[in-house]
Parts: C-alpha cells; structure tokens; sequence
C-alpha cells in the first residue's frame, strides 16, 4: 500500500517526494562526498564493510553509510550499537524504505540501533522491522527522513537533551506496540501512524511535541489511541493533522493525559473522525486542552465531550463530514466540496483543515487570503534542499511577464504570521533564484518546523512548503 508524503505539490500531481538530492560522484569503491567518505554496504555481506556494524565502527566524521537494497539480518545487522564520536548518517542507495529491509522476525533484536552521546544520528530511506526498539537514542541529535517502523515493541524510543529534539520527517510507524516512545523533545512532520498499539507515548517533564502534517489511522490502546502523556509540564501540538478511527478501550480515544497538572493538548486545523471507544480527550487530574479551526465527525462518544467540552462554539470549530477522497484505503485527500477547504462555507474563517489538500490543487495568496486553485504545469516553485539546516535555496521558474510583475518574496510561518521578506535574489532569464538563512527579518534564527514561501506575481501569489531543521 502507497502512503504519500505530505509535500502539497505545484503540479497537478498530488505527491512530490520530500528527499534531499544527492550527487554520486566517483567510480571507485570508496567515493567522496563534501564532507566525507561513502561506505557501502550490502545485504550480501559484500561491499566495503560485511555489516553495517563493521562500516560504523570504521566510520570518521562526515562519512555516510550507504545500504544497498535487501534484507539485512544476522550478527552485525542488528543489536547495533554506538556511543560518542563519529556523527553518523546510515541511508539507504535506492531512497526506497521497502526495498531496504533491517530486521526479520526470525533474527528478533533487541534493538536494530543503539547510539548514545553522540553529536548526531541521521538515518534515511530505510525500514526498521520486528525489534524489542527499533532505534533507542541517548543523547545525541537524531534526524529520520522517510523510514518505516515495524512490527517493533517501541518504534523509535528517544530519552535526549532538551536542546536537541528529535526530528522525524515523511516516516511511517505501523504495527507497532507502540510508534513513538520519546523522554523529551519532538519534531514531526509528515508522519503516518497506523495500526500501532498506541501511536505515541510521551514521558517527558517539561517537554514539547510538535506534530505537523501527520496521519494517525487505526492505533488503538487501553489509555490514549494516539498519544498517552506521562508527566508533568508536558505539551502536545497538533497541526494540520487528520485522525481517522482510532481508539481507546477505557479512556482517551486520541488522547490521555496520566500526569500531574499542567499538561497540555493542542489541535490548530485538525480532522478527527470516527474515533471510538471513549471520549477523545481525557486525563487522570488536570489536564487541559484547546481545539480551533477543526473538524470533528462520527466520534462514537461525542465531539464536544471530555478535555474539548466548550470548544464547539466561539473556536471556529465544525462538526461536518470532512469528504476525504477514500478513508478506507488510506486516501484522506479532500473532495473539492470538503469542508475543510479554506475560507469556503461552512468553514469561512480558517486555512485547510487536515492533513491533505484536495488533488491537483495548491496554496494560493489571493488578497491576503489563502484559495485554492489548479495552478499551471508551467509554473514551478522548487527548493533545495527540503528539509534544510542553514539555508535554502528557492526556484521559481515563470513567464516573463511574471519574471517582470515579481514584487516580493516572503516566508510565513504556520499561523500565517510574516517572517522574512527575502531580497537576497538573482534573476536569470525567466529563472528567479532566492536564497532564505532561516533567520528573521530581524535576523534572529528562527526554530524548527513548517513554513511558507510565497512568491508574488502581479495578482496572484503561489506558495510551497518547506522544513526547517534546528541544529
């Protein structure tokens, strides 16, 4: 089954894949990379290192560990561990998490990896499967691009320092006992979580979970279907996040809240359907929650009941059915007539709501007013790289016309607040290029997560999303 990764898209296309591009260069066994050595290895046990464990333990700073495409299994494939220096960056060759495969159910580890203290862990392209954890972090600053986590007892168990969050980017959690198992600080964006015995679960004093652009379909726990939160001075945000028939079989269908007062729930722009089982928001003391510019539907124990009792009026909140394109086969992409479209009846006052936006269609900045509309094939808008640390580079390819009426581009933040009107631009033809350093217009670094560009044409603007990645 596809997933799509949640990168609204300038073509008609729905999907366009969220990756780094990477330039190979070399011939030899060993290639050289900018900062680095690629070590490759291969399911086989050939290449330059019989194991992942062997290529690590080679590793220096900078190098990047590049699997080929297979099952890798047996002493050295799993039960992975690693403290301190160097910095390590495991992708696989293809991009492909399906086609390479750590882990089977007959090798069982512990854990596939084990890496504490240190400066950083960065894993892309692969699928972790059927592990006591699939990846256990201590310490260091970790980064998963386009994974899939399987069939483990804790997908991803993360205990880190508050100044280095965990950040998960276009990764799938399915099946697993639970998905996300964090002590402290999270990032995630993109992120699907289905069929897990609990989606999340935090236990984090004074502690932040930022969800951006995330999916939870089909998790199921006794407390908290999609996340149980287990201490104190814990919060929990969702943005852009679409829920669809999760449950809980005693308390908090999406969420429970076990710890000691204050902790904290938040939906901005969220879809919640046919969750079942209990009420969606609950806690053990005094717990709160906020909900504004959401949809609920179809939830077996009420929309408005428990934690979001009072939120169903003066919040801009909408009981409707959402009109996904195809639930039951995970397509929750929105009909034209969805309410969830922005600034349309009977949603007149919000941005979209959910995950996804209707097919074919993208952001478009009319009057200061976020439509949506078929933007032309001609017209494209890319960025290198997406995600990005430092600074980014943004494309617009346009007719001359366009090139000539270009009046500003500007970053916005999720809320829509204006971040930084880039001027450092350079015009090639009909090629305008604008490179953004993730500051603001005061030059203050600005924190990680999910922004807008937006480029201004004479009457129309278009806009792309990007992610930035706080090192």
């Amino acid at each position: 089954m596809q997933y799509p990764l949640l990168v609204p898209s300038l073509s008609p296309r729905r999907i366009m894949k969220l990756a780094l591009s990477i330039v190979l260069v070399g011939i030899v066994s060993f290639c050289t990379t900018a900062s680095g050595t690629i070590l490759y290895v291969n399911a086989e046990g050939t290449g330059d290192y019989p194991t992942i464990q062997a290529a690590i333990e080679s590793a220096e700073n900078g190098d990047v560990i590049e699997l080929s495409d297979g099952l890798y299994t047996g002493n050295g494939n799993g039960d992975i561990y690693h403290e301190g220096e160097p910095g390590i960056t495991i992708r696989s060759a293809s991009g492909n998490p399906e086609a390479c495969v750590i882990g089977d159910v007959p090798s069982y580890y512990s854990y596939v990896f084990s890496v504490q203290h240190s400066p950083s862990f960065d894993l892309q392209g692969v699928t972790i499967n059927a592990a006591g954890v699939g990846v256990e972090i201590y310490f260091c600053n970790p980064v998963f691009e386009n994974c899939i986590f399987s069939n483990c007892n804790s997908g991803v168990f993360a205990s880190n320092s508050r100044t280095n969050p965990v950040e998960i980017i276009n990764c799938r959690f399915i099946n697993n006992d639970t998905g996300l198992e964090t002590i402290d600080n999270c990032i995630l964006s993109g992120c699907w979580f289905i069929g897990n015995s609990g989606a999340v679960y935090t236990e984090s004093r004074g502690g932040e979970q930022r969800f951006d652009f995330c999916t939870f379909v089909g998790n199921s726990a006794n407390y908290g279907g999609v996340i149980y939160q287990c201490e104190r001075f814990n919060d929990a945000h969702f943005t852009n996040c679409t829920f669809y028939n999760n449950s809980a079989s005693v308390s908090g269908a999406i969420a429970f809240m076990a710890g000691l007062p204050p902790d904290r729930i938040e939906f901005v722009n969220c879809i919640i359907a046919n969750s079942m089982g209990s009420e969606l928001v609950t806690d053990q003391d005094s717990g709160t929650a906020s909900m504004s510019c959401s949809i609920l539907y179809e939830n077996e124990f009420g929309n408005f009941t428990g934690l979001l009792a009072g939120y169903e009026t003066g919040y801009d909140n909408i009981v409707a059915d959402p009109m996904f394109v195809d639930p039951g086969s995970n397509d929750f992409r929105l009909l034209p007539e969805s309410p969830a479209t922005p600034y349309s009846e009977p949603n007149e006052t919000c941005p979209w709501i959910g995950a996804f936006m209707v097919e074919g269609t993208s952001t478009i900045f009319e009057d200061d007013r976020h439509l949506l509309a078929t933007i032309s094939p001609e017209t494209l808008i890319e960025i290198t790289p997406n995600p990005f640390a430092g600074s980014v580079e943004i494309r617009l390819d346009l007719s001359e016309s366009s090139v000539s009426d270009l009046t500003q581009i500007r970053i916005f933040d999720l809320n829509g607040r204006d971040i930084r009107q880039i001027t450092d631009v350079t015009i090639t033809q009909n090629t305008i290029t604008a490179v953004w350093d993730g500051t603001d217009d005061l030059h203050r670094s600005v924190s990680g997560g999910v922004y807008f560009v937006r480029a201004v044409s004479g009457s129309q603007s278009i806009s792309q999303r990007l992610i930035h990645l706080r090192r």
